[in-house]
Parts: C-alpha cells; structure tokens; sequence
C-alpha cells in the first residue's frame, strides 16, 4: 500500500526519508535549524493501511535564559533566539564591557557576550573631590580636612567665626582654620604660665569649654606699669595691678595745688603707658593787700615791707600801736597763708591792718573743724576747738597747752599746732566677676557685677567709718558676685512638671522620659529624685493609682530648679449606660439614661443620641412604627458605651404635626377651632403622586381625636421624568362612556392617547 506524499517538514526545520517517500514502513524524521525547538512526534511512518502515523511537529524558536545581574536591569523579560537585549546599569556600575550594552540570545540559550555590572572607581576616573575620596558601591564619599564642610563634591571652607563665634573680641577667618585678635587695649591669652598677670584657676587647662579664659581665645587687658607719684603728691586710688582703661587720681599735699587745674587724672593706654597731662605740685602763694593808710583808722606798720605773695603757711605781722584801749597798748597781729572754706589766702581779712579794736572775729572756718563755747571774738575771748567726723585732733594751743583757743591782742586766734587731719580706709580689694567703682576712700566704695546672671550679695556699697579709737574701717565686709540664676530645665519638662498616663501594668521605670536641665553659669552640681527612682519591676496597678517624682537640680551657687512628674493611671473601662425600654413624645432627655463609671463622676460623662432630640418632622413615621435611638456615654478618659430604645409619638390624630412635609412640597396648615385644615402644595415642576394633574391638595379633620378624612403622608413628583407612551384600554360596550373622560383627562396628563375597542 501507498501512502499520499507527506508535506514540506515544518518551518524552520528539516525532514528525512528512510524509504521512498510513500511506500509502507517509510518513515519521516524530524528536525529543527539552530535557535529553534521541535515540538511533537520526531518521525512519522508509513503504516500498512496508506496512513501517516503521528502529528506532523512544529519548530519553536528559543528563548534564552535570563541571568540576574546584580546592579542592572535588562529591557525586557524575555528574548528569542539571535534577538538582542540590552543591559542598563545602575548609577555609580558601568557593563564589564566598556561601551557595549546588549547582548543577543544563541542557540546554546545563553546571551552572548556576558556582560555584568561593575561599579565604577569614581574617586580614580571622575576625580570629583577637591580633598579626600572614597569610594563606595555605586557612589563615593567626598572627606574633608579640619576646617572644611562638604558641600556637594567640594570641600569649602568653615567660617568658624560667623558659626562657632569663637573669640573673645575679634576673630579672622583662615582656610581651614581661624585665628582670634584683640581690640586697641587687649592682648591675647595664649600661655598657661599667664598673661598681664591673669592666670588659670586651679583644674583647668585653658583648651575646655567652660575654663575661665581659653588659650589663644580669650582676650584680657593690658597691664601699666605702677605710677610713679610726683614730688608733693599722693596716689588716691593704689591698687596692685593696674589695667587699660583703669584710671588714677593724684591729689597735691596740703600747701600745694595741681599746676594745671583738672590734670591729676592718668588713664592706663593701650601702650601700656599712663595718658594724660604731666602731674606738677606747686607750691601755693597767698596774696598780700596792700596797706592802705587812707581806709584806716589806727593802720600797723606791715612786716616784712613791700611784699606782694607769701608762701603757703609763711605770715605777715601787722605791728599795732594802740594806746590806752587795753593794758597793753602795744601789740603785732599776724596774717597767715592758709586753706580757708576751699580757698588758700591770708587769714583774717584787710580789717586786722586796722589797731583800733581788737577783735578776732568767728574761727576760721579750717578744714573738718568745729567750735564750741565761743564766748566772744574779741582780745582774750575764747572758744573749744574740735574736729568733725573721719578727721582726727592733733596738737594743741599755744596759751591754753590745750583745745582752748585765745583771741589774741593780734586779733588773731591761737591755735598753736590744732590741726585736723582727715583719715581714709584702704582699698578694699576686687571681687570676682566685678569691678570696684571708687573715687575717694575716704567716703564709699561701690561695687558691680559684670558676668550675666550674677548678681551682688549683700547689695549696696562700703562706707568709710571712723571707730571710736579713731580707726578708718569700712562698715560691712567686701561683698561676692553671686550667681543666682537657676537651672534651666530642658524637654519635656520646660515649663516645670509633666503628666504620664500609663495603662495599668505598664513599668513605671521604662516608660517615664530622661529629665535634663543646664546651667550656663556654675554648671550643675547634683541632681536629686525622691522618692528614690523605681526600679523596672514597679507597675501601674489601677486607673486611680497616682506616683509624684519630684527631681531637683542644683548648681554649685545653690540656685534650683525643680521637675514634677506625675505618673497616672490611665482609665480604660468603659462606663456603664442603661436605656429605657422606650420613650413617648416629640422630645426626650438624658436624664432617660443612667450612667456610671468606676473612675469618672457622673456629671463629667457625655450622653450623645444618634438621633436629633425634637423628632417632630418624623410624625407620620413614628406614630405607626416608632424609631430606634442610641445612647452613647463617653467618660473623660474617652472610653465609651452605648445603649438603644424606641421612641413612639401619640399625640392628637387632629393636630398638624400628624402631618409630615415631604421634600419638594410646603404644607400650610390652619387652626379652624376645633378642627385643622391643612394644604400641601408641590413646587414648581412638580405635580402631585396620586394625581399628576393637580399640584395641591386640601384635607381637614373635624376635631381632637378625629383623625384626617385621607392620607396625610403627600408626595409630589417632577413630572419632567415620566415617559410619553400610547396606552391601549379594552372597556365593554356597557362602559364606554361612563368614566371615559375622567380617564382620559388623567392619561392626558402623562402626555398619553388611549384606543377605545
């Protein structure tokens, strides 16, 4: 038997024949080009009835298998045989071939070439920092040197002048660095053996923040040498060190005034030198009046003769002749050269050249001086001399050996050697953190504080007392610029105390917050928390439970700053709410619900209605069907509970709330006593449900408990939505005319016809 010829082998494949092609037990085999997979029977044969047995195959192209490149992605999920596909690596990864990307599928169903995703060494071919360069997988890390920021891929330089505000007074920006200066009068602080004679305190280093004064930072003032004090004068204000812009005072020796009044201030320069005027004591001269016989009664005769000036404490005598006015007519007077109320001249006045009467006059107001018991000013008249507060007696009178003075025939008083010299205490020292403000010893010595938030304990200044021995000693001991700022407290616990609720059986210990707080000006020195802080173990065992820690922070000045915290229970039980069974009327109230709660007190939980309380459009509805409301108590820790009851209208079937206003209507209703008439009327575009011809419809009840003669519940419809249709009616014969108009009055309405058969 034969076989029919078989047809061409399949696509992209081969066959061949062992047998002549269509005889018996030919059999066809095959096979598929490179790239291609052959699906179904590799052979046929030639059976003994003329039939090919099997299904001719077919030839599937490959897809090759796609790798995972780690850092790549490839364009698509799949690729058939010499089909290509293309790679794309991540940023920062180049392919492990330079400038080729694709690969194409082979028959072995691998993608030639194999390519992978390096990553790229940027730090050796982009060079994209300026200082250091590390590099990373798919990316690098630019590093910067001491003094410079990372700014993209460049290393700029830190202005540490303008951000850390490092220097005392001036700073100067440098590449990768600063350097600090002084204004005119200040040099730097860069020794630990001191600078101008100011020195680290005991512990510091000068390099730690907080320290005193900071090496090459922190500037201080430069120091004078001591003043030299001129011939004739005296230093007021003597201090160990003197520093720029500390000013001095000289003040001349009694007989001697500044030659140029005003110049016995020096101020400390920025050069270290003392600037101001030269300081010159000289000697005082007191002028001499001329005698003039013409004004004088008796003139005496003046000694020494033709004089014009004498030197402070020298004397002119007035030789007097005076006969017969005392026992002994002849006498001399003397004028001397002294301080008188601030002013250096002859005491006694151009009177004392007169002899005529002797009289002394009141005692010359010297310096600290007082008088008592002045009997009289003239000859042999005497008085007490003393001296006022903070001066001191010295000497005696030349007659008396004692405080009594004499008017003298010379008209003058004999003082002999009383003097009063006045007494000064000694400078009382710096403090720390201050300046001492003074301008004469003599009197008070204030102090100020110069440091933020010190302040002077005890306030007030030192006064210069005398003791009863004659002393000079101030009146309190040197006062101390005190710190009295407090510890500031930090988050969360700023403004002083802070409240935790924690669900019971929460661990007190790992759940309150860390307490912190700083101080800028002595640091702090110890905190104490009490009671003791518990331990990981202590629980929050009920909602009613309430802990108080108390941490309190303290700086070495003593100042405080105190944290409350309080631990509360957290409330989570929710309160219990029962409703009645139901309610009657339009409007009903919470006091229907009974509320409790193991924590809240009754008057502080909410009672809530999903439902408004006045159901009074709700009418028709409720008065057949009633309505479910719910309850809801919320207590003040939020926890809630609810209840439900049904809420029934029986009011007067006669009233107009029995009628209820649908939407797109406006009912109208009017008290015919005892009755109600009521008229519904629908909107424009609307006509009514149960009769579209008509837009209103009026309906009355007779009186109470009389119910409406119809329906109350009125619906009004926009008869823009119904359909236009022919409607077909079969009536018999009987009724054809009966009703036919009514009918077709209503049907007209719609916009309908109708076919009488």
């Amino acid at each position: 038997s034969q076989c029919s010829t078989i047809p061409p082998g399949p696509s992209n494949g081969n066959q061949t024949f062992e047998g002549d092609g269509t005889s018996y037990g030919t059999i066809v085999r095959f096979s598929c080009d490179p790239g291609y997979d052959l699906i179904g029977n590799t052979t046929m044969l030639c059976d003994s009835n003329g039939q090919w047995v099997g299904i001719m195959p077919s030839c599937k192209i490959l897809t090759c298998y796609m790798p995972d490149v780690p850092h790549g992605t490839l364009s698509a999920n799949t690729v058939e045989y010499l089909r290509d596909i293309t790679l794309t690596c991540d940023d920062g990864y180049k392919t492990s071939i330079n400038a080729i990307n694709t690969m194409s599928c082979t028959a072995s169903r691998t993608l030639e070439p194999q390519l992978s995703c390096l990553n790229i060494d940027e730090c050796a071919e982009l060079k994209p920092c300026n200082m250091s360069c590390f590099d990373l997988p798919g990316s690098y890390r630019c590093e910067c040197d001491a003094g410079y920021e990372v700014q993209g891929n460049e290393c700029l330089d830190i202005n540490e002048c303008t951000q850390m505000n490092p220097c005392d007074q001036l700073c100067s920006n440098l590449l990768g660095s600063f350097e600090c200066s002084c204004t005119d009068g200040y040099t730097l602080f860069n020794s630990v053996d001191g600078v101008e004679g100011y020195f680290l305190p005991p512990g510091e280093d000068g390099t730690r923040k907080g320290d005193k004064y900071l090496l090459n930072r922190t500037c201080v003032p430069k120091q004078c040498n001591a003043p030299v004090i001129p011939p004739n004068g005296a230093l007021l204000n003597q201090s160990p060190r003197y520093y720029f812009n500390d000013t001095i005072e000289f003040k001349c020796k009694l007989g001697y005034r500044l030659e140029t009044p005003g110049s016995g201030q020096l101020v400390c320069g920025s050069d270290r030198t003392w600037q101001g005027p030269q300081v010159i004591c000289q000697r005082i001269m007191c002028d001499v009046e001329p005698l003039s016989a013409s004004s004088l009664i008796n003139p005496g005769v003046l000694t020494p003769t033709n004089v014009t000036s004498i030197e402070f404490g020298s004397s002119v005598s007035i030789n007097c002749t005076r006969p017969g006015l005392r026992p002994v007519p002849n006498f001399t007077r003397t004028r001397r050269c002294t301080l008188i109320n601030g002013q250096y001249r002859l005491d006694g006045s151009v009177q004392d050249y007169e002899c005529g009467v002797i009289d002394c006059g009141q005692p010359e107001s010297l310096t600290g001086a007082s008088y008592t018991n002045v009997i009289g000013t003239q000859y042999g008249d005497t008085a007490i001399f003393g001296c006022e507060a903070q001066y001191t007696l010295t000497g005696a009178s030349s007659i008396n050996k004692n405080t009594t003075i004499t008017c003298q025939a010379n008209g003058m008083w004999d003082f002999g050697s009383l003097t009063c010299s006045g007494k000064s205490c000694a400078d009382p020292g710096q403090i720390q953190f201050g300046v001492q403000k003074v301008s004469d010893y003599r009197n008070h010595v204030v102090f100020e504080c110069i440091r933020r938030g010190f302040e002077l304990k005890p306030p007030g200044s030192l006064a210069c007392e005398l003791s009863s021995n004659g002393t000079a000693s101030y009146n309190a001991s040197l006062p101390a610029c005190v710190d009295v700022n407090p510890p500031v407290l930090l988050k969360p616990c700023a403004n002083g105390a802070i409240t935790l609720e924690l669900a019971k059986y929460t661990s007190v210990g790992d759940s309150v917050p860390v307490i912190m707080a700083i101080d800028r000006e002595t640091g702090i020195k110890e905190l104490v928390i009490e009671p003791a802080w518990p331990s990981r173990r202590e629980y929050i065992t009920s909602a009613a439970q309430v802990l108080t820690f108390t941490y309190t922070f303290s700086d070495f000045a003593g100042n405080k700053a105190v944290c409350k915290v309080y631990v509360k229970g957290k409330d989570t039980t929710r309160p219990s709410i029962t409703c009645p069974s139901s309610a009657v009327g339009l409007d009903y109230s919470e006091k229907l619900t009974t509320v409790t709660d193991d924590f809240s007190k009754e008057e502080n939980i909410t009672v809530s209605y999903d439902a408004p309380k006045n159901l009074s459009w709700a009418i028709p509805f409720l008065r057949i069907n009633g309505t479910v409301v719910t309850a809801t108590a919320t207590d003040e820790a939020g926890n809630q509970a609810s209840c439900k009851f049904d809420v029934f209208y029986t009011g007067d079937v006669c009233s107009k709330d029995y009628v209820r206003q649908q939407s797109n209507s406006l009912v109208a209703c009017q008290n015919n006593n005892p009755g109600v008439t009521c008229t519904v009327t629908c909107d424009p575009g609307y006509r009514l449900f149960e009769d579209v011809s008509q837009s209103s419809v009026t309906f009355s009840c007779p009186g109470p408990n009389q119910p409406f003669q119809r329906n109350t519940d009125v619906t009004c419809v926009n008869i823009g939505r119904y359909m236009y249709y022919n409607l077909e009616i079969e009536l018999n014969k009987e009724n054809e005319k009966e009703g036919e108009g009514e009918e077709k009055k209503k049907l007209e309405a719609f916009g309908a016809s109708k076919t009488i058969t």
